[in-house]
């Protein structure tokens, strides 16, 4: 991984192009997950930092890019973990939040997007441990069932875009809960 970063970083500081930046961001991560699986968390969270700064950068540069963008959230996830599991609970609390409140945005823009559908439902989980870690049982029993309703929502949808049956979609053009509602059934339910 090392030879890798340095080869990522030279082209970084050569051209300073996105693809080179996110390279750069991606050995940065593989190098904390390493660290995280040799014990050193330490290390580790330098290292997520450095990918979030590039990963921040990079989604600065385009910020309608939804894949930057969710590269940010994985980043602060990331670095959550290492401060969570140092015991930083406020700090991994910031992180995970920032994360939720990205992948949030994204889902607004497009609440097909499984991959995006899931980073909302493991923000929520890594937010609950850390209440429960606090003591918060309250708050951390709403993360926990936020998260559960997404997943199940998650699994619902797959289950209906394998559904073979004619069906009828009607939605009220009057409620704005479900207005347009039919559109996504029909794009996704075949």
């Amino acid at each position: 991984f090392r030879t890798a970063h340095a080869i990522a970083a030279a082209n970084v500081a050569r051209h300073s192009r996105n693809a080179d930046r996110k390279q750069l961001a991606r050995m940065h991560e593989r190098i904390g997950d390493v660290l995280v699986e040799q014990g050193d968390t330490a290390g580790a969270l330098v290292e997520h930092r450095a990918a979030l700064a590039l990963d921040e950068a990079v989604a600065a540069t385009e910020p309608a890019n939804g894949d930057f963008q969710r590269g940010v959230a994985v980043s602060h996830n990331k670095v959550g973990n290492m401060l969570f599991e140092q015991g930083d609970l406020s700090g991994a609390l910031e992180r995970f939040r920032a994360a939720l409140a990205i992948v949030e945005r994204l889902v607004a823009g497009d609440p097909t997007n499984a991959e995006w559908v899931r980073d909302v439902a493991i923000s929520h989980d890594q937010i609950g441990n850390v209440f429960m870690l606090q003591g918060d049982t309250k708050k951390a029993l709403a993360e926990f069932r936020i998260a559960l309703s997404v997943a199940e929502n998650l699994a619902a949808w797959k289950v209906l875009e394998t559904f073979e049956k004619p069906f009828l979609t009607t939605f009220s053009d009057s409620d704005p809960v479900t207005k347009g509602g039919e559109r996504i059934f029909q794009e996704r339910v075949p």
